[in-house]
């Protein structure tokens, strides 16, 4: 759902080298997390190793590549954290929008010094805010080969969830999802009811930002 695309021979093998990753494994990463990495967007925990003089260091943490304004390609890790950055000075109210699991749009200043509107969710895995600009998402016309309407479109930009139903007869809920690697998410309305139920049984999970290199 993104519009950047990067090739995967730009990509800085030297510094995936730093976390003790060579060229050959970050080329056989999974198909999703490869794919995150060349749009753009943040692929799963994964497992690196930083030395530090003589000292070695195992954690896991999320990775992206972000272009520069100098046109370089930078790997940014996104390490977990105990409590939430809040870089965008979001205020108490758009937090806990955040923490429930929902999707905040609110204006930000871009990097060009304007006003923008930005779509927010939380990555609850890492407790980092991700964001991106409403007008760099670009939606596609089909999802699960449903066509979407004009309406359709609409409601995802606006961080809302839209239901599907697919050539079986069988209906999905759809939003945009920063953290997954596909750009967005796709449950069934019958597991969504179960996740639902299951919620109400439990207690609610304890909640667990990135950094260039």
């Amino acid at each position: 759902m993104y519009i950047m695309n990067y090739e995967a021979k730009d990509l800085p093998y030297n510094q995936f080298e730093k976390i003790g990753m060579s060229k050959r494994e970050v080329l056989g990463m999974p198909p999703e997390d490869l794919k995150a990495l060349l749009t753009g967007r943040t692929t799963n925990l994964q497992a690196i190793r930083i030395k530090d003089q003589d000292v070695e260091q195992s954690m896991k943490v999320k990775l992206s590549v972000q272009r520069f304004a100098d046109g370089s390609l930078n790997l940014m890790v996104h390490p977990i954290r105990k409590e939430i950055k809040n870089d965008d000075k979001l205020n108490d109210a758009q937090l806990e929008t955040l923490k429930k699991g929902e999707t905040l749009i609110a204006p930000k200043i871009s990097m060009n010094g304007e006003k923008e509107l930005y779509l927010f969710q939380l990555d609850h895995e890492t407790n980092e805010i991700v964001k991106t600009r409403l007008n760099s998402i670009s939606v596609p016309r089909y999802l699960m080969d449903v066509e979407l309407t004009p309406q359709n479109r609409s409601d995802l930009l606006q961080g809302k969830t839209i239901k599907l139903e697919d050539k079986f007869g069988k209906t999905h809920i759809v939003a945009i999802d920063l953290i997954n690697p596909n750009g967005y998410s796709i449950k069934s309305q019958d597991q969504k009811q179960q996740l639902s139920v299951d919620r109400g049984a439990k207690e609610e999970p304890t909640i667990q930002t990135g950094r260039k290199l």
